[in-house]
């Protein structure tokens, strides 16, 4: 219709207009679908674990999974484990039948070392978590390249999150906190950074700041509503704090 639509026609601005409204609530409404589809594949993945593993948190998702041999520190002795890489995390156990896990450990996701080529170790690598180091082998060395290039999507999804809540004004340690999903935003917090003329603002809307700000974090016992309300809640906090970054920018 806008190609239809002649330069000067007096409908032309307010059809682009549309467009790009159109257009926007449709790209909002598929990161909907899919992070319900992220979800609700983590609940389901959650039922196949013992002891009982709480792996469903706002804003993750499974990135890659499969089996790898577990190289000990010690002794390097070599143990199987099914591998599960998440955008924040890593996980593995034993399988103990088809489909389901004995879960040995999980763990935020803080680097990776990438072991040099050799004959007899030229499939390893090693995984830095907030609790240890784990060295892994894979099979080949195609498929150690496919979860090393995960890993490393899955540290600068990290980086990028934590960037922007330190852009809105968090420290470093909270923002990391926030981006991992291990804090919370409260109004309390967002108080020296945002300005008492902001919340005052923000009082008058028919919005609660409070009810935005309250918690990011799904609660403690998982599950799928609550998980979509922390990211919602959490997508519209950044939203306001983006937006009121855009007015500063523009008074100033």
């Amino acid at each position: 219709l806008i190609e239809l639509t002649p330069e000067d026609h007096a409908d032309r601005a307010s059809l682009i207009k549309a467009n790009t409204w159109i257009t926007g609530v449709a790209k909002h409404l598929n990161k909907s679908l899919t992070q319900q589809e992220e979800q609700l594949q983590l609940v389901k993945l959650q039922s196949c674990m013992f002891p009982r593993t709480n792996i469903v948190k706002s804003g993750r998702r499974l990135v890659i999974r499969g089996d790898l041999v577990k190289i000990a520190a010690k002794d390097e002795t070599e143990q199987k484990y099914h591998v599960f890489l998440f955008n924040d995390a890593i996980m593995y156990g034993k399988k103990i039948m088809e489909g389901f896990y004995k879960i040995h450990r999980l763990m935020d996701l803080k680097g990776l070392k990438e072991l040099p080529y050799t004959n007899g170790q030229s499939n390893r690598f090693v995984v830095i978590g907030d609790k240890k180091e784990v060295m892994l082998d894979a099979d080949t060395l195609e498929i150690k390249m496919e979860w090393i290039n995960a890993i490393k999507a899955s540290l600068l999804d990290i980086e990028t999150r934590q960037k922007t809540f330190q852009d809105a004004g968090l420290d470093k340690g909270l923002a990391h906190g926030v981006a991992m999903g291990n804090a919370e935003i409260t109004s309390e917090c967002m108080s020296p950074l945002i300005g008492y003329s902001w919340q005052q603002h923000s009082r008058s809307r028919s919005r609660s700041p409070t009810a935005t700000n309250r918690s990011l974090r799904a609660p403690s016992g998982g599950g799928v509503f609550a998980s979509r309300m922390a990211a919602a809640r959490s997508e519209l906090a950044a939203e306001e704090v983006e937006g009121h970054l855009r007015t500063q920018r523009t008074e100033m």
